[in-house]
Parts: C-alpha cells; structure tokens; sequence
C-alpha cells in the first residue's frame, strides 16, 4: 500500500453498497477491494487491501446499483428522447450537469438548438429509462435555450 487515495465521484457514490472498485490502469481494468473509506467534504478517502502500487492518477469506477426512487445514472439519461405531457418532442438528452444546486438537463432540439432545464420533480413527469424517454412539461421562461 503506497497510501491512502483522495477520490472525487462524478456520480453518486455509496460506500456501504460497494466492497470493491475497478482500476483502470495502462488500459487494464482489475478489481480493488475497499480496506478503508472516509468521507471528506464530498470526496472519498481509501484505502486498499493489498495493494501495493502507485494508483495516482488511474480511473476507479463502481459497480451499478439500485438508486433510490427518483434517483437515476447519468449514463442511463443520456441519449432519452424528451417529450412534453401532449407528446411533443422536445429533443434527446445531450448533457447533464450536476455540479450545480439542482441537476440541469441539455437537450439537442430537433432544430438543432439547445435547450437547458432543471431536472426536478416538479418539470419531469415520467422517466422511463427502458424506453429511453422522458416526459416533462417545463413552462415558458424557466429553460434557458442556445444556438
């Protein structure tokens, strides 16, 4: 064990659900298991059983699992189609921003502009992650619309 490894997750990231992390490394990926792990202001600390190389600088990643009602992976909202309540197409989730308050949502238009929203309970009627869709209804005024 070289040390201990500060680690910031750009997704949520739940200790008591995952014993073990992926190393990628040189292109290889290689399972980890957790030794120790403190949260520090948003961020991880761990450390690692038995490892004994320098992992500065690799990319860990986690096994999926059940997210809490309402809850959903970054990955698995990209690419949905995005209709109003009145079946709409409103355009096809392009980015996600989650570093803000609240989670933001960009869509590709049809028209080929952007369009910007926060994804919130109030706005997102239905998410339907099999289908790759989305119902929301975002009033006039409240997204914000690019080029």
């Amino acid at each position: 064990m070289k040390g201990a490894y500060y680690v910031k997750f750009f997704e949520p990231f739940d200790v008591q659900k995952v014993s073990s992390l992926y190393v990628e490394k040189e292109g290889e990926m290689r399972s980890i298991e957790i030794e120790t792990a403190e949260n520090s202001s948003g961020a991880w600390i761990f450390s690692f059983r038995g490892e004994d190389e320098d992992l500065a600088g690799s990319n860990l990643f986690a096994d999926k699992w059940n997210l809490e009602e309402g809850d959903f992976w970054k990955q698995d909202l990209m690419g949905c189609l995005v209709y109003n309540s009145r079946g709409f197409l409103m355009g096809v989730v392009s980015e996600i921003e989650n570093s803000l308050p609240q989670v933001w949502v960009t869509l590709n238009e049809p028209d080929g502009k952007t369009f910007s929203f926060p994804f919130i309970k109030k706005f997102v009627k239905e998410v339907l992650i099999k289908d790759k869709k989305i119902i929301a209804d975002v009033p006039e005024g409240v997204g914000v619309r690019g080029g």
